[in-house]
């Protein structure tokens, strides 16, 4: 998770806090990878389109 460094600084969380809220996302979302989980997260309303 390098890239997520930026992430983490502007939601203030720790990496570890970081991975455990990816990883439920990506379990209740039936997938694998960050990416797999953005095209979900936008088919499903979840995020929207830019």
């Amino acid at each position: 998770m390098g890239e997520s460094s930026g992430y983490r600084a502007q939601l203030d969380l720790s990496l570890r806090t970081l991975q455990r809220r990816l990883r439920h996302l990506m379990d209740t979302a039936g997938v694998r990878t960050r990416m797999r989980l953005s095209w979900y997260g936008v088919q499903n309303g979840w995020v929207g389109r830019a």
